[in-house]
């Protein structure tokens, strides 16, 4: 298994995904594909949504060395700057988080770490 140092990436991938549980969900519901074609909401403020030249609501692409995932972009001002961040429970037919995530073990535990990356935005 190869491991990417995320300093190394940074540069080329500049912001940081979170993946955040919903709250109004246990963590094996999936309530999120009940609409054809509803892709994620990335919440994210107005500083990165204008490094990257986006607006509130837009379809974007967010790329990372081992992915992409399609979303439609929130503003929010609680995220803090070059920071986006998504609710995880989407299936992978519908862009689940886990396509821009590494793969690996955790360093307690040995669980999977799907939980977050470095990643850039691009326009459709």
């Amino acid at each position: 298994m190869e491991f990417i140092i995320y300093e190394k990436v940074s540069a080329n991938y500049p912001l940081q995904l979170l993946t955040i549980h919903p709250m109004n969900s246990l963590h094996s519901q999936h309530f999120m594909e009940e609409e054809a074609g509803k892709v994620p909401i990335i919440h994210t403020n107005k500083k990165t949504l204008n490094k990257y030249d986006c607006k509130d609501g837009e379809v974007i692409l967010l790329v990372s060395p081992w992915g992409k995932l399609k979303g439609k972009i929130l503003l929010d001002e609680s995220i803090r700057d070059y920071i986006v961040a998504l609710h995880e429970g989407w299936w992978l037919k519908n862009q689940g988080v886990n396509k821009l995530t590494p793969t690996g073990l955790s360093d307690i535990g040995n669980q999977a770490i799907y939980n977050n990356c470095y990643c850039k935005i691009e326009k459709l």
